[in-house]
C-alpha cells in the first residue's frame, strides 16, 4: 500500500490446520472397541441379552439390536408394569449403561434411542450428579408403546446430542420403563467423531536469488524516491 510520502510493505505468513482422529461407534447388542455395556439387573460385566424384536418395534439397522437384561422380547417373559402411561413409577424397570472412551478433545456426534415403553437418557460421569440429556415421555399410549419419542416405533427414536463431550471416558444411563404389560426392551445406536487439531508448519517466504534480490531492492528504492519527489513538489 503506497502513500504520498512513501510505501508500506505487508508480509503474510500462511499456516494450515486440519482435524485428525477416529470414530467411536455406540451400538446396543455389541461391544465395539472403546465401549462397554451392562445393566443394573445383572450387573457390570454381564452382557445384555439380544432379543427377538416384536413386529411393532423399530427395525434394527446399522448393527444395533434390541436388548434387555433377560428374554423380554417377542415370545419371551412378560414383565409387570412399573407405573402406567402418563404416570410411570419413579424407579425404572431396568437401567442400561454404555461406557466409551473419547481419545481426542474435539468430539461431535449423537445416538438415537428406542424403547418399549419409554426411556430417559442421562450422562452419569459423576454418579452423584447425573446430567439429563433426554427426558422420558409422559404421553399416552399409542397402542404399542408411548406416543412419540422415546418410544418403540420406527419414527419414535429419541435423538441424543453428544457433541461437545470432553476427551476421556464417559458413561450413559438409559432408564427404561415397562408400562403396557407386554414385551420390553431398548435399542440405541450412533457414533462420535473424536478429533484433534494438527497444525502444519508455517509456509516460509521464498528466498530470492541474489540477482533477483538486487533488482527488487533497486525497484523499491526507485519507487520510494519517485513518490518522495512527488510529495515534495505537491
Amino acid at each position: 500500500m503506497f502513500t504520498k510520502a512513501g510505501m508500506v510493505v505487508l508480509a503474510l505468513t500462511v499456516s494450515s490446520a486440519c482435524l485428525y482422529g477416529g470414530v467411536i461407534n455406540i451400538l446396543s447388542g455389541t461391544d465395539p472397541t472403546g465401549t462397554t455395556q451392562w445393566n443394573n439387573q445383572r450387573g457390570f460385566g454381564v452382557a445384555n441379552m439380544v432379543l427377538i424384536p416384536n413386529p411393532a418395534w423399530a427395525k434394527p439397522v446399522g448393527g444395533m439390536q434390541w436388548v434387555s437384561y433377560m428374554d423380554t422380547g417377542d415370545g419371551g417373559t412378560v414383565l409387570p408394569d412399573d407405573g402406567t402411561f402418563g404416570a410411570f413409577g419413579a424407579s425404572p424397570t431396568a437401567s442400561f449403561f454404555v461406557s466409551f472412551n473419547l481419545p481426542n478433545p474435539i468430539n461431535s456426534g449423537s445416538i438415537t434411542v428406542w424403547a418399549d415403553d419409554t426411556a430417559a437418557v442421562s450422562l452419569v460421569d459423576n454418579p452423584g450428579a447425573p446430567q439429563l440429556l433426554y427426558a422420558a415421555n409422559l404421553g399416552p399410549s399409542d397402542v404399542n408403546c408411548v406416543l412419540g419419542p422415546i418410544s418403540c416405533g420406527q419414527s419414535e427414536g429419541g435423538f441424543v446430542n453428544l457433541t461437545g463431550l470432553s476427551e476421556g471416558t464417559h458413561t450413559l444411563r438409559i432408564d427404561t420403563w415397562q408400562l403396557g404389560g407386554a414385551v420390553f426392551g431398548v435399542m440405541y445406536g450412533g457414533s462420535i467423531n473424536s478429533d484433534t487439531v494438527i497444525k502444519s508448519d508455517p509456509v516460509p517466504d521464498p528466498v530470492p536469488e541474489p540477482g533477483t534480490a538486487t533488482y527488487t531492492l533497486l525497484f523499491v528504492a526507485g519507487t520510494a524516491l519517485f513518490y518522495l519527489g512527488r510529495a515534495k513538489s505537491a
